[in-house]
């Protein structure tokens, strides 16, 4: 999962899909494109993942996104395009494993909500939670876990 500082849309992101993946031998993890090492989450987000009972958000430390990471994992899910370009960049080869998060969604990005209203934080946890679910079906359906 792919964001731009790593501590809204990708942990949250991260945190769903593997929820939705739980019965699989998968590993999801989360990195930004211009993070900073060792913030945890923003707040807000923290608070509203907090009340939808996950609390493995509380875990998370951020971390920036490395040309060894895309090279690790079989899918980078991006949030928006900018994302994706900054994965093709430091790893060409990645092309047909980096996707945007909103692909299965009319090859849609998730807005980051840092800043905004909490129903803008609301709203984008809403839609990274179908996008998960969306995610998900199509990882089992292609193989990608078992």
């Amino acid at each position: 999962m792919i964001c731009t500082a790593n501590i809204c849309r990708s942990p949250a992101a991260q945190v769903l899909l593997q929820k939705e993946l739980q019965d699989y031998n998968v590993l999801v993890e989360s990195a930004g494109t211009r993070a900073v090492e060792g913030n945890p989450a923003d707040s807000s987000m923290i608070e509203l993942m907090l009340e939808r009972g996950y609390d493995e958000i509380l875990q998370h430390r951020s971390r920036a996104l490395l040309p060894s990471h895309t090279n690790r994992y079989q899918l980078l899910l991006c949030m928006e395009r900018d994302h994706l370009a900054s994965v093709q960049s430091l790893n060409p080869a990645v092309l047909g494993r980096a996707r945007l998060f909103g692909q299965w969604d009319g090859q849609s990005e998730v807005d980051d909500p840092v800043g905004r209203s909490i129903a803008t934080y609301e709203k984008s946890v809403d839609r990274m939670t179908v996008l998960a679910g969306q995610w998900a079906k199509k990882m089992i359906e292609m193989g990608f876990v078992t």
